[in-house]
């Protein structure tokens, strides 16, 4: 939604601000909002509006339920793979 590199300093931003301490959701989602109005401020209300911090908080289900398909898979990951086999 943000793009990798967007991604990667908000994330970067947050660790700045909370690292060492304990926090919930709510913590990340007011540095998201205040990453992208800064930021991204021509796509802010768009992509502010595109985030159902609800659902993936707070609705059973794996993140595969819900359409999110995570994937791990790196070069080093497939080398391991191939020794032990």
């Amino acid at each position: 939604m943000i793009g990798k590199d967007h991604m990667q300093k908000l994330i970067q931003t947050h660790i700045n601000k909370y690292q060492g301490t304990s926090i919930n959701y709510t913590a990340f989602v007011n540095v998201f909002n205040d990453y992208i109005d800064k930021n991204l401020p021509d796509q802010a209300k768009s992509i502010k509006s595109r985030m159902d911090w609800e659902t993936w908080v707070h609705s059973p289900g794996t993140p595969y339920s819900h359409g999110i398909i995570l994937d791990f898979t790196t070069k080093d990951l497939n080398k391991t793979r191939g020794l032990a086999n």
